[in-house]
């Protein structure tokens, strides 16, 4: 019969037992206290939960906690010892010893009358709980536990959480029947190799990123609040405020913006009766560039640029008189501040070129012959009057000819 016994879920309370403590889980081998013959085959009602917060889980991870309970449905007599362990394996142990190798630890705080591991010595095993004494009122209610139990570091096996349930010393279950539930490792979720994906429209896993013409792994993102010197609060998502490295918050929307009155982030603005992103200098097309010194390439820019007098210049000059306050002038490309207003950069700039070619070197401007000055070349799509002036008296002038001839 003690060959057919596995120490790691037996726990009864023998008569003739000679332990020192009552009604101690006292392996039978080890204690040398005889076991009475009363394992039935049934199970008795008894089962184990494995819970994970509020879910029961028959996986575990390693190195997590998990609550283990003893239940028992259909029946709530009193029971009067028990033992719950986690083994590497389940089945009775064939040479009758203490039975299969534990696996992890029970902890945290303890129901009453019952002690961590089993028998006289319950600190030298940490991977099985067991009653200590009778309990007081007797688990009536079908439930003994919750145990915490901490899942193995190195955990790779399988884990067997094993039970015995004494009724009386004549009735017991777990032995021949085991009560037993199996939790399995959880396999470990495999990382994607992004540079598998050859294609931008397949580089979708949300580890990836399509980067320099490939799918690279994305950077694992920086805590700012980590980073405690200025100096290296260098992370594009950083930024250094209020003497401290912080995350740079989240870029605001504009086109998500319907109302003006909402418009009102620094990087958007109100425009064609909507909410849009600022343009910035880095946005800004410069109209002056070499690039733009033909008609053909001024005009495939017409946002930005329009051609007049030979030159390519900005749209956005025309309304730096708009601009009252130094700082919103300054903020417009191709717009100065000078003498306490906002006026064209070329309007300040073209007087002060006193050679015709340093003049025609630069864009907007022209020389004008007839008084020998570098001036700003004029937008003839603004809203010139002495150029309406101009092209109407020269209207007359053609259609006076056309009568006479």
């Amino acid at each position: 019969m003690l060959a057919r016994l596995f120490v790691f879920s037996v726990c009864i309370i023998c008569a003739t037992c000679s332990s020192s403590k009552a009604n101690s889980c006292t392996p039978p081998v080890a204690s040398g206290c005889p076991m009475a013959a009363g394992s039935t085959a049934e199970t008795g009602g008894f089962s184990i939960e494995v819970k994970k917060g509020d879910a029961v889980v028959t996986e575990y991870e390693a190195g997590q906690k998990y609550m283990v309970t003893l239940k028992r449905t259909g029946d709530t007599k009193l029971i009067k010892g028990f033992t719950l362990q986690a083994n590497e394996a389940a089945g009775a142990d064939a040479t009758g010893g203490l039975g299969k190798k534990y696996v992890g630890e029970f902890g945290g705080t303890l129901p009453a009358t019952t002690q961590i591991g089993c028998g006289d010595t319950p600190a030298d095993v940490k991977g099985a709980v067991s009653h200590n004494a009778p309990p007081t009122a007797g688990w009536t209610d079908g439930v003994i536990g919750p145990f915490e139990w901490t899942a193995p570091a190195d955990g790779e096996k399988d884990v067997y959480f094993n039970a015995i349930g004494v009724e009386s010393q004549a009735k017991w279950y777990g032995e021949k029947n085991p009560i037993m539930t199996k939790l399995t490792k959880k396999a470990a979720t495999q990382a994607v190799d992004c540079t598998t994906f050859t294609e931008q429209s397949t580089c979708t896993d949300t580890t990836c990123e399509w980067k320099e013409n490939a799918c690279k792994t994305k950077a694992a993102a920086v805590d700012c609040t980590k980073v405690t010197e200025e100096s290296k609060c260098t992370d594009a998502t950083c930024e250094w405020k209020e003497n401290a490295c912080k995350a740079k918050a989240a870029a605001v929307d504009c086109t998500k913006v319907t109302e003006e009155s909402k418009c009102t982030d620094a990087t958007c603005e109100w425009k064609e009766n909507a909410c849009k992103t600022k343009a910035t200098d880095k946005d800004m097309v410069d109209c002056t560039a070499d690039a733009m010194k033909t008609k053909e390439e001024c005009e495939k820019k017409p946002d930005d640029c329009v051609w007049a007098n030979d030159a390519c210049s900005a749209k956005a000059a025309a309304k730096c008189s708009d601009k009252t306050a130094e700082a919103d002038c300054t903020a417009m490309t191709g717009c100065t501040w000078a003498s306490n207003a906002c006026a064209t950069t070329t309007s300040i700039e073209c007087p002060k070129k006193t050679t015709e070619d340093d003049c025609k070197g630069m864009q907007g401007c022209k020389w004008n012959a007839d008084t020998t000055k570098c001036e700003e070349a004029v937008d003839v799509t603004k809203d010139n009057g002495a150029f309406k002036l101009g092209v109407a008296f020269a209207t007359l002038l053609l259609a006076a000819a056309a009568h006479f001839f």
